[in-house]
């Protein structure tokens, strides 16, 4: 193992630019990658389960579950570690186990799951097994901002990522023996953000457009469903499915967070013009979000953010809540009314600071 430069030493909690925040894949914890290091919190009560500082920043923060082991990724202007490697930290003993390098490749995004880790670069992606041995790598569009998903559920992992074609998802089911690789072409136009469900039977995507999200099943390749964000252009920040896979949230740009209903169409917004034709009728006959959210007095336009589903206390609760990490340093629970059709505004909001010790409520 090469050293990875940087110094492990504890300094003083000064700098906390965020330069990453993430979920775990139960969504019960998030990390914050800042310029000094990463901290790990409770997603339901803030509180900080772990933290770590040094000399550098922080790029990318990946939990593997709710275990010790994370994935860290140098990032900002003064990276704790060279961009160019994954550095394995067991947080119990504070310090690197082991460390891959990819060859002065800038590294865009990395995923965990049972037994594997993924890499991903501008133009590839790299599945490595358990002893950091290369199980295999694919090459893909060019993809700046990592896009990459992996299902959460250990049984059944599936793994998707951009296509060499442009508009096209690779939907690898790694846990079929052997490998299963389908190709789902989803839009015209560049993918902009992908996202599997729990057991990876459904993929959710939207193009550089972000008019429209689009799901399908992943071995069949048909779309089962697709929603309408908005008529105008937007860039996607995030997709997410709930537990359950009834509903589907998204957050973009335009600061609004928009959630749909993938079982019960009478719950989403729709609208029909006969007298209308061609793409105007598209869009008045498309499905929208039951739920939205505009952001508030402070409003999330231009904040990137990213959107996970609270569990649901019961199979019969008629609400479904929404986390919302946002850029800015707090996390924003939208609750919805689901027992009635076409609601559009939370029942609630609760806003609440992390990296700080400050909390409000809407």
């Amino acid at each position: 193992m090469q050293d990875s430069g940087a110094k492990h030493e504890i300094v003083e909690d000064k700098e906390k630019n965020i330069l990453f925040f993430g979920f775990n894949q139960l969504n019960s914890l998030f990390a914050v990658g800042t310029e000094q290091g990463f901290y790990v919190y409770s997603t339901q009560n803030l509180k900080e389960r772990t933290k770590m500082l040094f000399n550098g920043g922080i790029g990318i923060v990946e939990m593997l579950f709710k275990s010790n082991i994370f994935a860290l990724v140098g990032g900002g202007p003064r990276p704790a570690f060279n961009p160019d490697r994954v550095i394995l930290w067991e947080d119990s003993q504070k310090k690197c186990i082991s460390e891959i390098l990819t060859g002065n490749k800038p590294i865009k995004a990395v995923k965990l799951q049972k037994n594997l880790l993924v890499v991903v670069l501008e133009d590839q992606v790299i599945v490595y097994d358990h002893d950091i041995k290369e199980r295999g790598r694919d090459h893909t569009t060019e993809n700046p901002n990592g896009l990459v998903a992996i299902s959460p559920d250990t049984e059944h992992i599936v793994l998707a990522y951009p296509s060499v074609q442009i508009g096209m998802v690779v939907v690898n089911h790694l846990s079929s023996f052997p490998e299963q690789k389908v190709h789902i072409l989803a839009h015209n136009s560049k993918i902009a953000q992908i996202a599997l469900n729990r057991d990876g039977t459904r993929l959710a995507t939207a193009s550089e457009k972000g008019t429209l999200i689009r799901v399908f099943d992943t071995k069949s390749k048909e779309m089962v469903k697709e929603v309408r964000r908005g008529s105008k252009q937007a860039r996607i920040y995030s997709i997410a499915f709930s537990d359950d896979s009834n509903f589907l949230a998204c957050s973009s740009d335009t600061g609004t967070i928009h959630v749909f209903s993938l079982v019960d169409k009478t719950h989403n917004r729709t609208s029909s013009f006969s007298f209308v034709g061609g793409y105007i009728a598209n869009i008045f006959n498309s499905e929208w979000s039951f739920g939205e959210y505009r952001g508030g007095e402070d409003g999330l336009a231009n904040v990137p953010t990213l959107v996970s589903f609270a569990p649901r206390k019961a199979e019969d609760d008629q609400t479904v809540s929404v986390n919302v990490l946002t850029a800015r340093g707090e996390i924003i629970t939208l609750t919805f009314d689901v027992s009635g059709a076409q609601q559009t505004s939370p029942t609630s909001v609760q806003k609440r600071s992390f990296l700080a010790n400050n909390s409000n409520n809407e």
